[in-house]
């Protein structure tokens, strides 16, 4: 499938672990639509499975009568039902819907700039228009206070605009809270938050990670005692904490002083 994609799309510049990431998320949620779609259109739960699919495959040809039965038995199981059920409580207690249907925010933010001289909509101005109906209208109470205290920051004369791009101390941030691991708001499923390392595989990273510093303190002790620490970091200019971050690993500064110090060490030696 992922082929017959490629076949299709010319990915520009270059295909990125990151693109195509994306690209199977995309394939997964247009998948689960079009089920969802089907559902809604051939499901009832007065007729038989037979019925529904004498409805459904002749009027559709894009529809597989094999993979259709599976589908239209798996609805009328009893695990099926209970979650079903389950969801459409969960959706009854969802506060601060938007109201964008199927057009996703990234697409919405590019409506926007294109309208606005090219300039990118904030977050804060992004939650305001996906949660305003057509008439005006706040979604609910909730969603009316969240857009009350962003109109508030907004119109403060102290306060001064953010970087586009900085998700930990914009409008938004100031009024919903940071935002959780691998996750970010209102800019559609691309961008990730940084991880906190809570996973199994970062936590493992970190592991190995402060192995190796351990592994580089006793070299350190044993054969550079007396070495000039902040020196060496400096003329690394600071890229090696760079790359522990870009793991998630926070180590101190002392930590990385004695990384540091260490590949220098190598260097010299190489």
């Amino acid at each position: 499938m992922y082929s017959l994609v490629k076949s299709k799309f010319i990915i520009h510049p270059d295909e990125t672990s990151e693109i195509k990431k994306w690209i199977f998320h995309s394939m997964g949620k247009k998948w689960r639509t079009w089920k969802s779609s089907l559902k809604a259109r051939g499901y009832d739960p007065s007729l038989i499975i037979d019925e529904i699919m004498a409805q459904q495959t002749n009027n559709d040809n894009r529809v597989n009568p094999t993979q259709f039965r599976e589908l239209v038995t798996r609805w009328f199981t009893p695990e099926f039902q209970s979650t079903c059920a389950v969801k459409r409580s969960s959706r009854s207690k969802m506060k601060e819907p938007h109201i964008t249907g199927t057009k996703s925010f990234a697409r919405l933010a590019h409506e926007l700039a294109t309208k606005n001289n090219d300039v990118y909509p904030t977050r804060a101005e992004m939650y305001i228009t996906t949660r305003t109906r057509k008439d005006g209208s706040i979604v609910d109470d909730k969603a009316a206070e969240v857009v009350a205290l962003l109109k508030a920051i907004a119109s403060d004369s102290t306060s001064t605009p953010g970087d586009l791009d900085d998700f930990t101390n914009d409008d938004y941030s100031k009024v919903k809270g940071p935002e959780k691991r691998g996750y970010v708001r209102l800019v559609g499923r691309m961008p990730a938050a940084k991880s906190n390392g809570n996973s199994s595989t970062d936590s493992q990273t970190i592991h190995q990670l402060k192995s190796v510093v351990n592994v580089m303190l006793n070299i350190i002790q044993e054969h550079i005692p007396n070495a000039n620490l902040s020196t060496v970091l400096s003329n690394m200019n600071i890229q090696l904490e760079l790359w522990f971050r870009a793991f998630g690993c926070h180590l101190s500064i002392e930590m990385l002083e004695i990384c540091a110090v260490v590949v220098d060490h190598k260097e010299d030696d190489d």
